[in-house]
């Protein structure tokens, strides 16, 4: 019974995809920007962000941080990427947020993205303009979350091919940090375009800022399009998986703690964001917060 169901479900969104897909190879700007979504879906979202901010389980310190380092790896030259492309964004209220974790837990990289996503609040509130870089350390897996408003300029495809090609071959090589700051350069080189506003980065220190330009704006095929289409139906299958289970749960009165909300969580946040701020009290300054943007479920995920 829940085979088929679950295989229902799948017909379906695959005949709805495929319808999509050409749509999107035409105009993907069009059809992804924040226009289509009702003002009764962009409330909702940012009042449902507002309420997890205002919550007792969520760390108030995380708030003037862009990004959050549970494994301790990030380094200086790391931390100063994100906060230099998060201040030149400002006016636009688009912003990059990294998120670095042990491990999923019993989510998978999409659930754990979106949900943090949705937490923080990454990117401005009416335009959810927010691009989230997740990354799993032990699982050996990431995503690249986007908010409805970004979903025109990051695409899904070109979100995979910052994964693939971009961050992973550093990863793969355990050059963690190098691999973060490629990925956070070419997302804000994809926010830079969207904004016409010229990146005023380090060359010299960042050597790769050149390489990762050409790297992201390449264009895709029209195969490229379709395979990555087709693969982003199976991160929808697990989500339709993780519903039907939850109205499974509510039925038998099994209750399933969130990793972002979950007292343990809030503390070993807590922990960790008392630990970094004295290496970064300096710069606290130079990030006011997280906006109150939102996701749907766009982007890419990957491995190395």
């Amino acid at each position: 019974m829940f085979n088929n169901h679950l295989r229902r479900h799948y017909v379906r969104i695959l005949s709805l995809s495929l319808l999509l897909l050409f749509c999107v190879a035409i105009s993907p700007k069009q059809i992804f920007s924040t226009e289509h979504l009702s003002a009764d879906t962009v409330g909702r979202s940012s009042h449902q962000n507002r309420d997890y901010r205002e919550s007792e389980d969520y760390d108030r310190d995380l708030g003037p941080k862009p990004y959050i380092d549970e494994c301790d790896i990030l380094d200086e030259k790391s931390i100063d990427l994100i906060y230099d492309v998060n201040r030149a964004f400002e006016k636009t209220g688009a912003q990059i947020a990294v998120v670095v974790v042990p491990s999923l837990e019993d989510q998978t990289i999409e659930e754990a993205a979106n949900e943090c996503f949705r937490t923080l609040g990454v990117g401005d509130a009416t335009k959810h303009n927010g691009l989230l870089l997740y990354v799993a350390l032990n699982d050996r897996k990431m995503r690249i979350e986007v908010g409805y408003g970004a979903e025109g300029f990051a695409t899904d495809s070109k979100c995979g091919r910052i994964i693939r090609d971009v961050i992973a071959p550093d990863f793969k090589a355990g050059d963690y940090n190098l691999g973060i700051q490629k990925g956070i350069y070419a997302l804000a080189h994809l926010v830079s375009k969207e904004y016409e506003i010229a990146l005023d980065t380090d060359s010299e220190r960042y050597e790769f800022t050149e390489s990762v330009s050409k790297t992201v704006d390449q264009e895709t095929s029209l195969l490229s399009k379709i395979l990555a289409f087709l693969i982003v139906l199976s991160p929808i299958g697990l989500i339709i998986h993780r519903i039907i289970r939850r109205r499974r749960d509510r039925k038998l009165g099994i209750v399933r703690p969130s990793r972002f909300f979950s007292s343990d969580s809030s503390s070993s946040s807590s922990s960790y964001s008392s630990s970094s701020s004295s290496s970064r009290s300096s710069s606290s300054s130079d990030f006011s917060g997280f906006g109150g943007g939102s996701s749907g479920g766009g982007g890419a995920s990957g491995g190395w």
